[in-house]
C-alpha cells in the first residue's frame, strides 16, 4: 500500500490504537528526567511529616484504611460528580493530557501529599488512576489523613465505560477494529497473513481490518506527527512510533469501541487470540 493512499482516518484509528495500547501496558510516553532530589520510583517525594508519605504500592497497614473506601462504577461516579465530588486523576500529566474523564482534575502521585490537603475534610473526593494500584495508595492517604469521603473509581480509567476528554477522545471509532502489522521480510508473518486475510475476507464488513506493513506504519505515523498542530498530537504519533518500533511483527491489537478497550498480541498466536476475540462480535 503506497503511503499516499494510506487515510488520514485509518492513520487516526492507528495513532489512538497504539498510543492506548502504550498507555495500557503502563509505559510513559514523555522522556524519563530527574530533579536534584528525585521521588522514589513510583511514589511520591516524602513531606515533612513521615506519616504523610504515600507510595505507590499499597502496604498491609493500608488495608484497614482502604475498608473506608468505597469502590465505585461508572454509574455511581457519574452521580457523585453531579452532587460535587472531586474527580482526580493520580496519572502522570502527560496520560492525563491525552485521555481523562470530564472534569477530572491532575494531581499526580509525584505532587499528591503538596496538592491534596487543600481539599476540605468533608468533601467527596473520587480519585482514580490507570488501574486500581495508585488510586488505592490515593485513597489510603486520605482516609489516613482525616477526609471523610472518599472513593475510588474500580478498574481504573481502562474499565470507565463513560465519555471521555483528551486528545484521543477525538479517535472515536464507530465498531470492532483490527489492526494486523506485519513485515515482508518475516518468516511468521509468512504464515500469518494469509490466514489473516482469510479471516477479513469473512469478517470484514461487521470489523474493521487492516493489514499494515510495519515499515509504512512508521513512515506514515511520522508524516501524520510532522503535521500536528499541537504538541499533544505530535506526542500521540511518537508514542505509536514507539510502540511499534518496539514490537516485532506480526502484532495483533484489537479494540472494542464502546467502552474502548484495547488488546495486543504478537507472534503466531496471536491468530489464535484473534480468532476467539472475532466470535465474539
Amino acid at each position: 500500500m503506497p503511503a499516499r493512499t494510506m487515510s488520514r482516518p485509518l492513520l487516526a484509528v492507528l495513532t489512538a490504537l497504539l498510543v492506548g495500547a502504550l498507555l495500557s501496558s503502563g509505559c510513559s510516553l514523555l522522556p524519563v528526567t530527574t530533579s536534584p532530589d528525585p521521588a522514589p520510583s513510583g511514589g511520591i517525594a516524602p513531606p515533612a511529616k513521615p506519616a504523610a508519605v504515600a507510595t505507590s504500592t499499597v502496604e498491609p497497614e493500608d488495608e484497614l484504611d482502604l475498608a473506608a473506601v468505597e469502590a465505585v462504577d461508572g454509574k455511581r461516579l457519574r452521580k457523585l460528580a453531579a452532587a460535587g465530588a472531586v474527580i482526580v486523576d493520580v496519572r502522570e500529566k502527560d496520560d492525563f493530557e491525552l485521555e481523562r474523564l470530564p472534569e477530572a482534575v491532575n494531581v499526580p502521585m509525584s505532587e499528591f501529599t503538596e496538592k491534596a490537603g487543600k481539599w476540605a475534610e468533608d468533601e467527596a473526593i473520587v480519585v482514580y488512576g490507570s488501574k486500581d494500584a495508585k488510586a488505592k495508595t490515593a485513597a489510603s492517604w486520605l482516609v489516613r489523613n482525616g477526609y471523610e469521603k472518599v472513593y475510588r473509581l474500580k478498574g481504573g480509567i481502562e474499565d470507565w465505560d463513560g465519555e471521555r476528554e483528551g486528545v484521543l477522545a477525538k479517535y472515536r471509532l464507530d465498531k470492532p477494529t483490527v489492526i494486523y502489522v506485519y513485515s515482508p521480510s518475516c518468516d511468521v508473518c509468512a504464515q500469518t497473513t494469509p490466514e489473516f486475510e482469510k479471516l477479513k475476507k469473512k469478517y470484514g464488513k461487521k470489523i474493521d481490518m487492516e493489514a499494515v506493513d510495519a515499515r509504512l506504519l512508521v513512515y506514515a505515523l511520522y508524516l501524520l506527527g510532522s503535521q500536528a498542530k499541537t504538541d499533544e498530537e505530535k506526542l500521540a504519533a511518537a508514542g505509536a512510533i514507539l510502540m511499534v518500533t518496539n514490537d516485532s511483527p506480526p502484532v495483533f491489537y484489537m479494540v472494542d469501541p464502546d467502552p474502548r478497550v484495547y488488546r495486543k498480541v504478537g507472534g503466531y498466536d496471536g491468530l489464535r487470540v484473534l480468532w476467539s476475540w472475532l466470535q465474539k462480535h
